[in-house]
């Protein structure tokens, strides 16, 4: 036991690809090293590989590690040449970072030895380098604070630009300075509310209705003001604080939708996202099955956005948690399609529903006809995989008209909406009106059952009349609606009608109105049937007991059908 412990202790010091230094142990000897030397003769490098996510989609995973394992063994022999002055790690995926002296660095021949050895591996493909350094001045500055920097100046490096490195200076130090002021007033403005969701509805281009909705992250500041998402999202996935907005904005999604549900306001899936660091937090699935536990919701309300960077960061790791959520019922959006280095490959092996289609591409429709020609494709290769494609940035009627005509299921843009408040949302919502339409849209459930009914065969009403009370419901805009009832079901009541337009009569007593409305919720998406017991109320006035199995047939009129059987109790609760 002993050996294990000590074992795995050797092991989390290093990267178990490379054999570089894990992330923390570096910080640790790079501190001794620093410590032993004169610590301004010294610097820090970061590096990473100018598109890696390629040399995984063209040759695929093995092949990428392949190529960081021989950087590995490279840098390893540099180190070993220093005689101890050097300490090399590598954090994620292409990501290496070094401390070293000053003059050990010579970029160009560093470069060209690392090409060298690469261009022996055949990929038939140039392997490019791009650098940030910090040179260290500070002696009051920790290791993990000065590759912070040399972070920022890596970030800062254009990758087909005319030098592949970037030396840390005053401007990039003032960027610091202010990531480090967001950084700390993170945790209390989640406490303070000044975080907040807002939604962007997304339309059906047919009928231009609301079919969906994604939920983005706004921050009002109480010091610097409004705090532009693209500067603190970035800098919450390097600091790993965006697996804490990640769950804040999931669980503001879950109780918006368990509000509206409570008073029974009409509601469509909200789409949050998912960052690339809450994949590599294994609780992830465990963390959205206590969510909606916790608020008691089926997993359609909530859908799951991932950026296809974030499957070629980890194809292995993010397939199984995609297909654990899958599995759960979860709807999976691919958010940013085409930005990266997309493959049929990758869309046959990744579990997603949903392809959002960037906004790059419409943006270029003006200016080139292949943007145009390349949506158009897009559109018909998710409908051979039987996608579904929502369309991002729409933003003009002409743009809106072209995506109809060939094909695209749903747009998102400011031509529909900005994004809104959760107030104005609702408000929204609560003028959505469905379209007008007598089609029954058949599901993965059976429909003959309905179609057997509404036809009035009398050998199976006869039959029907003998068992308990059935009725054919359906759910449109959170209001129970009674399509068709039995004998049965007329003798249960002493009526034959659930309209409360002429004397207000409800066969639900309130306090069990949600009891009703949830189960049936979980006889859709749990695709069976669900038995449940309520209070009703007869038509006498009466307080009764029932006993009701409910089966989800289908949608129409954009409503929801379900096929409900009823025993009443009240006599046998009395025993």
């Amino acid at each position: 036991m002993k050996e294990d412990v000590i074992e795995q202790a050797e092991f989390a010091k290093y990267d178990g690809l490379t054999g570089l230094y894990s992330r923390q142990y570096f910080f640790a000897q790079a501190e001794k090293v620093l410590s032993t030397h004169q610590r301004k003769e010294y610097i820090v490098v970061c590096s990473n590989i100018v598109k890696f996510k390629l040399v995984n989609e063209l040759f695929g995973t093995s092949a990428g590690d392949y190529v960081l394992k021989t950087l590995g063994e490279v840098v390893r022999r540099w180190q070993r040449d220093s005689h101890g002055r050097d300490v090399f790690g590598r954090f994620h995926s292409d990501h290496f970072v070094g401390c070293m002296p000053l003059g050990r660095l010579h970029m160009q021949s560093f470069i060209g030895y690392c090409q060298a050895v690469l261009e022996k591996l055949d990929l038939n493909i140039n392997v490019n380098f791009t650098f940030g350094i910090y040179k260290v001045n500070d002696e009051n500055m920790t290791v993990k604070e000065m590759t912070d920097c040399a972070i920022v100046a890596l970030q800062s490096v254009t990758p087909n630009g005319s030098k592949p490195y970037a030396v840390y200076d005053n401007i990039m130090q003032d960027k610091i300075r202010r990531d480090q002021m967001l950084a700390a007033s993170m945790k209390n403005s989640l406490d303070s509310g000044e975080f907040q969701v807002f939604y962007q509805p997304m339309y059906d281009f047919s009928t231009k209705q609301i079919t969906r909705a994604e939920a983005l992250v706004r921050w009002f500041h109480s010091q610097l003001g409004t705090v532009r998402p693209n500067e603190f999202i970035p800098l919450f996935e390097r600091n790993g604080m965006i697996v804490l907005l990640d769950l804040y904005i999931w669980e503001t999604v879950c109780q918006h939708q368990r509000q509206c549900l409570d008073v029974m306001r009409p509601i469509v899936p909200v789409s949050v996202n998912v960052s690339r660091v809450d994949f590599y937090h294994q609780d992830i699935v465990e963390r959205l099955t206590i969510l909606l536990k916790k608020y008691d919701l089926p997993p359609w309300v909530l859908e799951l956005e991932v950026t296809e960077s974030v499957y070629m960061d980890d194809p292995r790791q993010m397939h199984v948690i995609l297909m654990q959520l899958k599995e759960l019922g979860f709807h999976i959006l691919m958010d940013d399609f085409g930005s990266g280095y997309s493959s049929l490959n990758m869309l046959m092996n990744l579990p997603v529903d949903t392809l959002k289609i960037d906004m790059l591409f419409i943006r270029q429709m003006d200016i080139s006809q292949r943007a145009g020609d390349i949506i158009g494709s897009i559109v018909r290769m998710a409908q051979w995989l039987n996608l579904e494609t929502v369309m991002e940035g729409v933003e003009t009627r002409t743009q809106s008209e072209y995506l109809k005509n060939i094909g695209c299921n749903t747009g998102q843009g400011y031509y529909f909406s900005k994004p809104i408040s959760e107030s104005d949302f609702l408000h929204l919502m609560d003028e959505y009106t469905p379209p007008a339409s007598e089609e029954i849209i058949n599901t993965d459930y059976n429909m003959s059952c309905y179609k057997t009914i509404m036809a009035y065969d009398r050998k199976i009403m006869g039959l029907l009349d003998l068992l308990n009370g059935i009725g054919l419901y359906e759910l449109k805009n959170s209001t129970l609606i009674l399509l068709w009832a039995n004998h049965g079901y007329a003798q249960i009541w002493g009526r034959h009608t659930l309209s409360t337009s002429n004397d207000g009569w409800n066969p639900i007593q309130p306090a069990d109105q949600i009891i009703v409305q949830r189960s049936l919720e979980q006889a859709k998406w749990k695709k069976e049937t669900v038995s449940f017991t309520y209070h009703s109320i007869h038509y006498d006035g009466h307080s009764m007991l029932m006993y009701a199995r409910a089966h989800y047939l289908g949608m129409r009129n954009n409503g929801d059908v379900y096929l409900i059987t009823f025993f009443d109790l009240t006599d046998w609760s009395c025993l």
